[in-house]
């Protein structure tokens, strides 16, 4: 199945350029990703609570693969040991340094509340595929007992 690239995809690399996780650009320079990915690309624990000092490397795929940008955090909710609804877990927000690369465009975020039943793609770095990366399809379903 062929996908059209997204030009919002990040790829989240280790300061060896090995990548570890995916992100999506929201507006023109904010990175949505997950804290345990921001963990694995500056190695410290994805559990800290404070967040994680330094900068994040990341590119764009699809649009300027090659040209590493710099990121720095912005909001950290670290993965906690029990996960609930009023406590957000395992979500980072990183904050471009520099302008993006041309053809780079942001996502709008949708409430996800009534979704049930909408099938999905989404793209990522799993490690059997981590600098290719692959697709993956699915449908969204009913949300779980505590909310999510």
């Amino acid at each position: 199945m062929s996908k059209a690239p997204n030009p919002a995809t990040t790829r989240i690399l280790s300061p060896t350029g090995y990548a570890v996780g995916v992100g999506v650009l929201v507006g023109d320079q904010y990175i949505l990703t997950c804290a345990h990915v921001v963990a694995q690309a500056i190695g410290c624990g994805e559990t800290e609570p404070e967040p994680p000092r330094g900068f994040v490397l990341l590119e764009f795929p699809f649009v300027a693969t090659g040209q590493v940008l710099q990121a720095a955090i912005e909001c950290w909710h670290p993965v906690q040991p029990e996960c609930t609804a009023a406590m957000p877990e395992d979500i980072a927000v990183l904050k471009l340094s520099s302008p993006l690369p041309a053809g780079a465009k942001g996502i709008t975020l949708m409430d996800g509340a009534e979704m049930s039943g909408h099938s999905f793609d989404v793209f990522g770095f799993p490690e059997a595929h981590n600098q290719e990366g692959a697709w993956a399809q699915g449908e969204l379903v009913r949300p779980l007992t505590f909310g999510w």
